[in-house]
């Protein structure tokens, strides 16, 4: 592979189109001898970008072939894929016969090595990108040809909203994502806030009861309605950040742990806040009978033997 990138670079000058600028032709030949040196170096990303700028400062199809090169040996199939493809149709019959056949075989054994992505969507143009690149827009000519792996598919409307998928591909496989013509899926702020409302108004004992107990309520209770307004907080966070780019996967994984361990410590307080209220409510009523008489006997106004009953509660 550096065997061929070298004769490229050879041949460079009398492969150039007349149509730049000698000026563009001498910055790309720089470019190129620079992406021949770090290609050597095993600094493939430099590479990649000095070859990408000396096409376009001098269009020639023999850099798509050293793009390709890069791209495979970094294991970015679809994008080597691309390249080869490219490479023999702008080539066309000034590539030798043996060259082609190689790179022929080369191209049927990557595509086993790649999947496709198909989009449905029916709303309004958007842009289409995975893992952050942008691949079009809508409405896309054919499916997207990505690696084996998994990866992000975001599709992003041009007045900001933005809806992403993740999908596992495997080679040869086509996975159809679709995306729904509705504004993007939001935490429900009217269930966070009615249930933090219920517990902010929530009816005091009628009688002051085991005062141990009731400020165990009271305390629960309060950090019960804490950890509910902090996960409501997590939860928009969220929802602002899913709308945010760029933005990666650990980020926002990072969040919606927060939003989980918020959530999960307000519901434990809630419930912990009704057992020690039910205990609180019962030992209430307990200290009232052994405080007052459970019967209160009385001289009723129907004659000297009529009882006339009470109980306190």
């Amino acid at each position: 592979m550096r065997t061929l990138l070298l004769l490229t670079l050879l041949s460079l000058p009398s492969l150039l189109h007349a149509e730049p600028t000698t000026s563009s032709q001498d910055k790309a030949r720089q470019c190129f001898k620079r992406g021949v040196e770090l290609y050597d170096e095993r600094d493939l990303d430099g590479a990649e970008v000095e070859f990408r700028r000396a096409y376009e400062l001098a269009p020639n199809f023999h850099l798509l072939y050293n793009l390709g090169q890069v791209a495979s040996e970094r294991h970015d199939y679809a994008t080597a894929i691309d390249f080869f493809q490219r490479y023999l149709s702008e080539g066309g019959n000034e590539i030798p016969l043996d060259r082609k056949s190689s790179v022929e075989t080369e191209l049927g054994k990557f595509r086993t090595r790649v999947g496709q992505v198909a989009i449905r969507w029916d709303g309004s143009a958007a842009l289409v990108l995975v893992d952050d690149e942008t691949k079009g827009k809508t409405p896309l000519i054919g499916p997207i040809e990505v690696n084996v792996g998994r990866h992000r598919i975001e599709l992003r409307t041009y007045d900001g909203e933005s809806q992403s998928r993740m999908v596992d591909v495997t080679g040869g496989d086509t996975v159809m994502i679709t995306f729904w013509d509705d504004p993007l899926p939001k935490e429900t702020k009217a269930s966070s806030a009615n249930r933090l409302q219920a517990e902010s108004q929530a009816s005091p004992p009628r009688r002051s009861g085991n005062i141990v107990l009731w400020t165990g309520v009271a305390f629960t209770a309060a950090g019960a309605t804490v950890a509910g307004v902090m996960a409501y907080n997590y939860a928009k966070d969220l929802s602002n950040l899913r709308k945010s780019y760029p933005v990666s996967r650990e980020a926002l994984d990072q969040k919606q742990q927060r939003v989980h361990y918020a959530s999960w410590t307000a519901d434990g307080l809630i419930a912990t806040t009704v057992v020690l209220a039910a205990i609180a409510i019962f030992s209430s009523g307990s200290d009232n009978e052994k405080k007052s008489s459970a019967t209160a006997v009385t001289v009723g106004s129907n004659g000297p033997w009529s009882l006339q009953l009470s109980r306190a509660f």
